[in-house]
This record gives C-alpha cells, sequence and structure tokens, in this order.
C-alpha cells in the first residue's frame, strides 16, 4: 500500500508540529505502522485481537484489571516491549456484549456436542 507515504507527503507542506494519525486495522500492517513511525511520528492503530501477532497475543496475556469508564466501557492500558520497541495497548471492552458472546458460544458448543 502507497496511501500512509502518500498522506505523509502531503503533509509535509502544511508544517504541522505534531501529527498523531489513527489508522483502522485494514492499515495497521508491521510496515505501515514502521512508516509511520518514521522522524518521530505518532500512530493511533486498531488491532484485531486475532491478528496473530506476538505483540498483540502478549498483551492479551497480560494480567490486570479493567477500569470502568461507563456501564457499557471497560478499558486496561497494557505496555509490550521497552525502548523504542514499546508498543502501548488500549484493550476496549463493552461488559455486556462479553457477556453475550459468552452466551453464544456456550450455546454454540452445546448444540455441537449434541450432534
Amino acid at each position: 500500500m502507497t496511501v500512509i507515504p502518500e498522506v505523509k507527503k502531503d503533509l509535509i507542506g502544511w508544517r504541522l508540529g505534531r501529527v498523531v494519525t489513527v489508522v483502522d486495522r485494514g492499515f495497521s500492517s508491521e510496515d505501515n505502522l514502521r512508516e509511520l513511525q518514521k522522524a518521530g511520528g505518532h500512530y493511533i492503530a486498531g488491532e484485531k485481537m486475532t491478528s496473530g501477532k506476538q505483540t498483540v497475543e502478549d498483551a492479551m496475556s497480560r494480567p490486570g484489571r479493567f477500569k470502568t469508564i461507563r456501564d457499557n466501557l471497560e478499558i486496561k492500558e497494557i505496555v509490550v516491549g521497552d525502548g523504542e520497541a514499546r508498543v502501548r495497548y488500549v484493550l476496549v471492552r463493552n461488559p455486556d456484549e462479553a457477556r453475550r458472546d459468552a452466551f453464544r458460544r456456550e450455546a454454540h458448543l452445546k448444540v455441537c456436542m449434541v450432534k
């Protein structure tokens, strides 16, 4: 993909002090994230929990409590790695949705056991 380098090139003429680029999981490849970090760039990127990336696996396996922000929003901050190689993750979950997912999994397992 050439979108990220093109956007960064286009922003050069804007003389911005600091840019934080926000991308969804469709743009969070290792190459794109490395491009965003060039020249001290900052980014926020969506990640699939099942992406298979080692840092995501490490973040998901870290213990710790979620902090309740609202009835339907909990967050947990996790830093994986050290120094410039560190990656900060903010895990976000909706406890109501988590309960619904657990119910669906349980119902699916019951159906599978009957077969």
